[in-house]
C-alpha cells in the first residue's frame, strides 16, 4: 500500500489513474545529475502507465543495491564516491538494518540529502524537438529531506 506523507493510504482510484495525459504505454523518469540511472517504467496491470506504476518503479529503482561493477566503473568520479559513501553511512545511522545481507550502498545514497519528492515534470532535454517536452520522459524533482 502506498501512503501519503502523513501515513494515510493513497486511494486506489488515484493510484489507478494514468500518470500522464495523454496516457502512455512506456515512461522514463530521469533523476538528475550525479544519478547515473534512468527509471524505465512499463505498465503492470493496464495498457498505460498509472500513478502506482510510477511510484513503485521509482521506489524499486532507488532501493536497488549498487553492484561492484557499477561502483567501480571508471566513469564514477572519486568525489562522488566520497559523497555517496557518506550518505550510505548516514542512512545506516538513521535506519539500522540487522540483516547483513541487506547491507550495501543503494542507489538512493547517490541522492544524499536530496530525497524529498517534489514532483515530476516534462524533461525538455530529451524531447523530439529540442526544448519541447517529451510526454514519455519526466524529470523527478527533489528537495532536501528534513
Amino acid at each position: 500500500m502506498i501512503r501519503e506523507p502523513y501515513g494515510l493510504p493513497l486511494p486506489p482510484n488515484i493510484l489507478a489513474e494514468s500518470a500522464t495525459q495523454p496516457p502512455v504505454p512506456r515512461l522514463t523518469v530521469t533523476i538528475g545529475s550525479g544519478y547515473p540511472w534512468r527509471v524505465d517504467i512499463e505498465p503492470r496491470t493496464s495498457s498505460y502507465i498509472t500513478v502506482a506504476d510510477v511510484l513503485h518503479s521509482i521506489y524499486r529503482n532507488l532501493r536497488s543495491i549498487v553492484g561492484s561493477a557499477e561502483w567501480d566503473h571508471p566513469s564514477t568520479p572519486a568525489e562522488l564516491k566520497v559523497r555517496v559513501s557518506a550518505a550510505y553511512r548516514d542512512r545506516l545511522r538513521r535506519y539500522p538494518d540487522p540483516d547483513p545481507r541487506k547491507a550495501g550502498i543503494r542507489r538512493i545514497d547517490y541522492l544524499g540529502d536530496m530525497r524529498a519528492f517534489r514532483g515530476l515534470e516534462p524533461c525538455k532535454s530529451t524531447g523530439h524537438v529540442k526544448g519541447q517536452p517529451d510526454a514519455a520522459t519526466l524529470q523527478l524533482s527533489l528537495g532536501r529531506a528534513s
